[in-house]
């Protein structure tokens, strides 16, 4: 198999070609199909998913593998999948690039801490719910027909559980109102 990792990294070396293994074994192509193998973990935690990354955290700083490009992620695709900017669009990189790894993987990805500030700030009567919008909740959004609901960065994460969502709405409608006076 060629597009490995080189055999001197011998866990991550280990962990892609068990992966592509098992992908091939299962009847997919991963090098024409995008997987992406935390290859850094042990060789029991090791896991491939495809459409979705695994975790990214700051002892995982050389980036998942990417099986359709036989290479590991860069930092800008990395960056982009924490929701950040790339340097070339403004991000200042002040560090070298493994602490700029372990960093990316430090952080909590801007777009789920954007949606948990939609549902805290009005909960906690910080904010009117209506001056904020939460661009990745599917049921507020105007579907263009009753049966279909408009894609969003959030889809790739796991659905929350229908009943769960409306107990969470249930929750937040029910929260007090915010106080009116001197702020």
């Amino acid at each position: 198999m060629s597009d490995l990792p080189p055999a001197s990294q011998g866990t991550a070396h280990a962990n892609v070609v068990t992966a592509l293994q098992e992908i091939k074994a299962k009847g997919s192509d991963p090098l024409r199909e995008t997987w992406i193998v935390d290859c850094d973990s042990s060789a029991p935690r090791m896991k491939y998913v495809k459409g979705v990354t695994p975790c990214m955290t700051c002892s995982r700083a050389a980036g998942h593998w990417v099986t359709s490009r036989g290479r590991r992620m860069n930092k800008d695709e990395m960056l982009r999948m924490q929701g950040m900017k790339t340097p070339a669009q403004g991000f200042k990189v002040a560090v070298s690039p493994a602490q700029l790894g372990k960093q990316i993987g430090n952080a909590m990805s801007c777009n789920v801490l954007e949606r948990l500030f939609c549902r805290l700030l009005p909960a906690a009567g910080l904010m009117a719910r209506h001056r904020l919008v939460d661009r990745y909740d599917v049921e507020s959004a105007a579907p263009s027909t009753p049966t279909k609901k408009r894609a969003s960065p959030s889809r790739s994460l796991s659905p929350v559980k229908a009943n769960r969502k409306r107990a969470l709405a249930s929750d937040l409608s029910a929260a007090p109102p915010a106080k009116k006076g001197k702020a």
